[in-house]
């Protein structure tokens, strides 16, 4: 969204602020021949009162410059948009011909250099298109203005510091409900992934009650994985938030258990609150645990006394967790186990018979899932 456009007082304004400094030189020109000085003495005088007039012109004006950013309520999702208004008034006295409007947050923008025009007691607001990439947690600042004389000959900068932080959240996948899918024996086949049959996120024609509870493990170790990259890591994320989406939906308890550095982990409860904690948690999430994942889904399984859906998500092929879980696992209450990336394990594995197998080795992989799902 461009700035207001200016009305034609301003625009005179600006105007007269081009001219003054012209009028100001013939002035002191003919002074400066009243006085009596030579001519050599009246145009060394005529050439460096520009300098000193733009000079002290452009440093006014940045110290007088007010700059406001709204932050951003909403917690976008990596890869969509996010709006921010700004907001920049002139209180220097002075019209200002140019000045130039930096964003150094460091997400992408539509614009990340703006050039206004303020005449003098002007404020001038707008809004700027933010594009995360990626999750985290980044500072909405800081923001850089560069202020100019009416000759353009000096800029004056001036750096005003983040006031506040945007946390984006991983991307949003749409996914087979593992929440609700059906927990009896049986698997579908897409493009060489195996899946429980379930029905697709946010369907809510489910006629079974409400309620339950969802026990979620996440692998954040921290060691060497075939084939494992950044990729995978963010797909297990974004894989996590969808279920605990799921699980907001259809008002399950939810609990989480990672293997990282801090041990993350949240204990069973529904609505609104625990989502936005969980979802908060996973938009810093690292990979930097020091725990093995089997054994943390060994703890977690022996003290796991709720009758409900248990998902476990990890890029690590090997058995060991697999089978740690498939020991635990009933035959009327089938654990879901999302292999991220990476080959599959090997085909000789007991646990085929006890788990469901989902294997995603990237989100187009879900489009295939969710059709085999049907």
């Amino acid at each position: 969204m461009r700035p207001r456009e200016l009305p034609g007082s301003a625009r005179a304004g600006a105007e007269l602020g081009r001219l003054l400094p012209l009028a100001l030189l013939a002035i002191l020109g003919a002074g400066a021949g009243a006085v009596g000085a030579s001519w050599g003495e009246a145009l060394l005088f005529l050439a460096l009162c520009p300098l000193l007039l733009g000079a002290a012109w452009s440093w006014w004006g940045a110290r007088r410059l007010r700059v406001e950013r709204d932050p951003v309520t909403a917690r976008p999702r990596a890869g969509a948009v996010c709006r921010q208004r700004f907001r920049v008034e002139n209180r220097s006295g002075l019209p200002l011909p140019l000045v130039e409007v930096g964003d150094r947050c460091g997400l992408p923008a539509v614009a990340p250099i703006r050039q206004l025009r303020l005449p003098r007691g002007r404020r001038l607001s707008w809004e700027s298109n933010l594009y995360p990439s990626r999750r985290g947690s980044f500072q909405l600042g800081p923001t850089e203005l560069w202020v100019s004389d009416p000759l353009r000959i000096f800029r004056s900068r001036l750096l005003v510091p983040a006031s506040s932080s945007l946390t984006v959240l991983p991307p949003e996948l749409e996914i087979p409900d593992p929440v609700l899918a059906p927990t009896a024996r049986g698997t579908a086949v897409a493009g060489g992934m195996a899946a429980a049959p379930g029905r697709p996120l946010r369907r809510r024609t489910d006629p079974r009650p409400r309620g339950g509870a969802v026990l979620l493990l996440l692998d954040l170790t921290a060691r060497p994985r075939p084939g494992a990259h950044r990729a995978d890591l963010e797909l297990e994320l974004s894989l996590a938030a969808a279920v605990a989406e799921s699980a907001r939906e259809h008002g399950r308890r939810l609990s989480l258990a990672a293997s990282d550095r801090r041990l993350g982990r949240f204990v069973g409860a529904r609505g609104e609150e625990q989502f936005r904690g969980l979802l908060g948690y996973l938009s810093s999430a690292r990979a930097d645990g020091e725990v093995e994942f089997s054994s943390l889904v060994r703890s977690e399984l022996a003290r796991w006394r709720e009758r409900g859906r248990v998902v476990l998500i990890s890029s690590d092929p090997r058995p060991e967790w697999l089978e740690a879980v498939a020991g635990a696992s009933r035959a009327d209450n089938r654990a879901l186990a999302i292999l991220v990336g990476g080959a599959g394990p090997g085909s000789e594995a007991g646990w085929r018979l006890v788990l469901d197998v989902w294997q995603v080795r990237r989100p187009e992989d879900l489009a295939r899932l969710r059709q085999a799902a049907g």
